[in-house]
């Protein structure tokens, strides 16, 4: 008899010899199986471990044994191995008797859920779906809602079924949140509506209660002004008292402040280009610049401070800035070359006493390769390395140069170091306390600022974690970045300086809540004690952290609790925070076993609309599938208004003129929803990725924007005054439902939506980084901003540079457009703001070559050296005059016709040279 192998472990317990009533417990598992409850894993683990001590199965251990000690017993062998039988297959026996009383109490309490709500609410029926949720009655439960298919009231209903027909003392229930907003909500439902006053709170009055009722003693929380006060305390005074910390700190702005470790490709590096600007220590640090940088940071002039085009360049120009070298960047070089259409500016011009050192540094390795590149790019890369190597040898200039990589594997830093010295400069190192000083004095530039956010962001999920001191020497250790052990280094410190702080102020943040109360609930789990409460419900579910998933498990094991997780997968948008939708997507494998509920039934949007959004979300195979369905149905319940957000275009002058567009988009939104509704008195509610972009429409004469004294942000339409208009970020709108919602960002960027900004890659050390799916956590983000809507979502659209989302719902069935997005491929020509050449983007700023502000293509000058003074002469470039010699052909305008032509810029000077020629475009280039 195999099987008794399969079931041993239920019930062997000790090898002494006992006398059993071997099956007097036949009975008890027939009635086990028969009660009118459903029977939870471990309610079905204690009765086998009741029932284990009347038979030992050693003495069993093969057929004949049994029959043996049957025959001695005067047992039924038939009975015996019908007992045997059910308990090899008890789980799918339990399985099966919770679907039947699952099933049954459908049926005998259908009036009782019918009636649930009616004292509230007449409306509120519960469905099926939801039914069962309340029947279930698993150790573990995850039940997975979809956007609009009330949660809320499945809580309730759950709660009330506990206390009318499980008998269970309100005050063994607890439910927990994520924000005092959802706790209000649910505590308006249940403790006023349902008058059932179990425990509803937030995560972090949990911690609260449970670490003031250990300590007695009430204290004050740290908010984040906190953080960032004393994180820019220490930066700015501590350091200063720490010599090698200052050092370390010196070495993160000289080298590892700016990077782009994430371009990968040529498409990435151009993202890098168009939103980093890459500024040196000799910009930011030399007393010179020290008033224009306090201007720049009252932002009241533009300056013409030092920036390079690559962190390679940053590293080069502060390593010799910081040993004390003369130098001078981009610097025109002196003799006249044929052919060039655009003076030679070696990177580098290094004065070493009377001597002129030209210093070069190519974007590629010392074999001469990159991956960047495309064979045709890289060729002409190589190209110009040789053309400005034989430069200097036929005019006699001393040229060094440097590569990004070497075949020993050695920093190019220090072969730089190498060359220097071997070609005469003397290397004197700067003072590091000075320079820190110097750093310290310019401590609210955009680089110092941007550490104390990073810093804070690090700090803040290190202990969302519930990461200890000694976790960073973890990290430490598991760390191959130079960069990611430098910033640990000054991490640590500042992280022992805001403990220390919160510990002399007698304060504890919101992370400390939650860490410290887990703590005290080890403390209670050693000693074996046993807390109330027989049921912790989670709302918001897809929002844990790893740190509130180990406060509600041990939670849970320290009261016997059950534990109901009550979200939605597909709305998981909250990683900065240090939410882990993998507790999610995995929470069988957590809890080690779970039932999985759906309520798939949605009552906010229409079918259409979720069936589209549905499809959208639902690329992402690692969350789980759905199937949503509403008694809803709207025609076209996406609209897309679009905008020209051509920079170059007569009626849209720059950034204020695309703006313009937009809104006028808006109020085409708002005159739909008013024909719509026939009515003025309505609430709409504008969507955006940032927060920065509601106010924005103020700027133009078509809105206003006012904020009341809570905090609401309003916008106020001069064509419809009566319309409440308010705006929200994707993130804040999430758990809210709205009549009308206009989404008013669908742009591709770092600012867009997908925003394409990344974290700094020290931040993947604490944040979890859900690389599922392209776009992850964005394209739920997105999600979340389309179901708000009751009826229709109207989205804002530019017309050239759409973003990949909107690309992919604008051609589904129940989509409206007003605009064929077609052009889309052109939209580099367009906006003007990308090199016509090699589609890197332009920069707009000072050029000391030309001595006034010019259009700069940000790609390395060995691949396209397109500079222009006028984007209207399309890919012309501007150049050397070959007649004048010292002059630069710009692009001019014929007076009073919309033609443009190449004209030399000693025109009006002395030398009035009047040489001109056609643009490219003209001549048939």
């Amino acid at each position: 008899m195999a099987f008794l192998k399969n079931i041993k472990s239920f019930f062997v317990k000790s090898k002494k010899e006992k006398k059993y009533e071997a099956f007097n417990n036949i009975e008890k598992l027939n009635q086990f199986l028969n009660q009118d409850s459903f029977i939870s894993v471990k309610e079905k683990n204690l009765f086998l471990e009741e029932i284990e001590g009347f038979l030992f199965l050693e003495e069993f251990n093969n057929e004949e044994n049994l029959i043996k000690y049957c025959n001695q017993n005067n047992y039924d062998v038939l009975v015996v191995n019908e007992y045997l039988e059910k308990l090899k297959d008890i789980d799918s026996l339990v399985k099966k008797h919770n679907n039947e009383f699952v099933d049954k109490h459908l049926n005998i309490d259908c009036e009782y859920f019918d009636k649930l709500f009616s004292k509230v609410d007449s409306k509120i029926i519960l469905d099926k779906e939801q039914r069962k949720v309340v029947l279930h009655d698993e150790d573990y439960t995850l039940v997975i809602a979809g956007a609009g298919a009330g949660k809320t009231t499945t809580v309730a209903a759950k709660v009330k079924y506990l206390v009318e027909k499980k008998n269970i003392n309100p005050e063994d229930i607890l439910i927990v949140s994520f924000t005092n907003k959802a706790v209000g909500e649910l505590k308006e439902r249940i403790n006023r509506d349902l008058n059932i006053n179990c425990k509803i709170s937030t995560f972090h009055s949990i911690g609260y209660s449970i670490i003031n009722e250990k300590n007695k003693e009430k204290f004050p929380i740290a908010s984040s002004d906190k953080l960032y006060k004393w994180i820019n305390e220490f930066l700015v005074g501590v350091i200063e008292f720490n010599e090698d910390l200052a050092k370390k700190l010196v070495l993160f702005f000289s080298y590892y402040m700016n990077i782009d470790e994430n371009a990968q490709s040529i498409e990435d590096l151009k993202k890098v280009r168009e939103f980093t600007y890459y500024e040196t220590l000799k910009s930011q640090l030399e007393e010179e610049n020290l008033k224009e940088i306090e201007e720049r940071k009252s932002k009241k002039i533009t300056i013409n401070y030092e920036r390079v085009r690559s962190i390679e360049e940053v590293k080069v120009a502060n390593f010799l800035y910081l040993n004390g070298i003369n130098y001078e960047y981009e610097r025109p070089y002196p003799y006249y070359i044929p052919g060039l259409r655009r003076p030679y500016r070696p990177d580098f011009t290094i004065f070493n006493g009377d001597e002129i050192i030209y210093l070069e540094h190519f974007g590629v390795t010392e074999n001469h390769e990159s991956t960047l590149y495309s064979k045709e790019v890289l060729d002409k890369y190589l190209w110009n390395i040789d053309l400005k190597k034989r430069t200097h040898r036929r005019k006699g200039t001393k040229l060094i140069y440097t590569y990004s990589s070497y075949n020993d594997g050695i920093d190019l830093l220090e072969h730089l170091k190498e060359l220097l010295i071997n070609n005469g400069v003397e290397l004197n190192p700067r003072d590091t306390k000075e320079i820190y000083k110097q750093l310290v004095k310019t401590g609210n530039n955009q680089s110092f600022a941007r550490l104390v956010k990073l810093l804070m962001s690090f700090i803040g999920n290190f202990k969302t974690n519930g990461w200890d001191l000694e976790d960073f020497d973890r990290l430490m250790n598991n760390s191959k970045s130079e960069r990611d052990k430098v910033f640990l280094e000054i991490a640590k410190e500042a992280y022992i300086y805001y403990q220390s702080k919160l510990k002399e102020n007698h304060q504890k943040d919101f992370q400390d809540l939650i860490n410290e109360s887990k703590k005290i609930l080890d403390e209670v789990a050693e000693m074996k004690e046993k807390l109330s409460y027989k049921y912790i419900i989670v709302d918001e579910y897809q929002d844990i952290s790893l740190q509130r998933f180990n406060l509600t498990k041990r939670l849970s094991e320290v009261t016997d609790a059950k534990i109901i997780a009550v979200g939605d997968d597909w709305q998981s948008i909250y990683a900065f925070a240090g939410s882990k939708i993998n507790l999610f997507t995995e929470f069988e494998k957590m809890m080690g076993y779970a039932d999985l509920l759906e309520i798939t039934h949605t009552y906010r949007n229409s079918q259409e609309l979720i069936d589209i959004a549905g499809k959208f979300i639902q690329k992402n195979n690692m969350q789980y599938k759905k199937k949503l369905e509403s008694p809803k149905s709207i025609k076209y319940p996406i609209a897309i208004f679009s905008y020209s957000d051509d920079y170059n275009a007569n009626k849209t002058k720059g950034k204020s003129g695309v703006l313009k567009e937009k809104a006028v988009a808006l109020e085409k939104a708002l005159d739909a929803i008013v024909k719509r509704n026939n009515k003025q008195d309505l609430k709409v509610l504008l969507i955006g990725r940032f927060g920065f972009e509601g106010e924005k429409f103020a700027r133009t004469e078509l809105f206003d924007y006012v904020e009341n004294e809570k905090g609401k942000k309003r916008i106020v339409s001069k064509k419809y005054p009566k319309l409440d208009i308010e705006y929200m970020t994707a993130h804040s709108s999430k758990g809210l439902g709205r009549d009308e919602v206009i989404i008013i960002n669908s742009e591709s960027g770092n600012f867009g939506f997908p925003s394409e900004k990344t974290n700094d890659p020290v931040l993947n050390m604490v944040i979890y980084n859900d690389k599922s799916y392209e776009d992850a956590e964005e394209r739920r983000l997105f999600y979340v901003a389309l179901t708000r809507t009751k009826n229709r979502v109207y989205i804002l659209a530019p017309k050239y540079t759409p973003s990949k989302f909107l690309l992919e719902i604008k051609d589904e069935e129940n989509v409206y457009k007003d605009y064929e997005f077609n052009e889309v491929k052109e939209v580099n020509k367009k906006l003007g703001i990308y090199c016509p050449h090699c589609g890197f983007p332009i920069h707009y700023k000072e050029s000391k070559a030309f001595g006034r502000k010019m259009y700069i293509c940000s790609n390395d000058t060995e691949i396209c050296g397109f500079v222009s003074n006028n984007m209207k002469g399309g890919k012309t470039s501007i150049k050397k005059c070959p007649v004048c010699k010292d002059g630069y052909l710009f692009i001019k305008k014929i007076k009073n016709v919309e033609k443009y032509f190449l004209g030399c810029s000693n025109f009006d000077n002395d030398r009035s040279c009047r040489y001109t020629e056609e643009l490219d475009e003209d001549k048939g280039e």
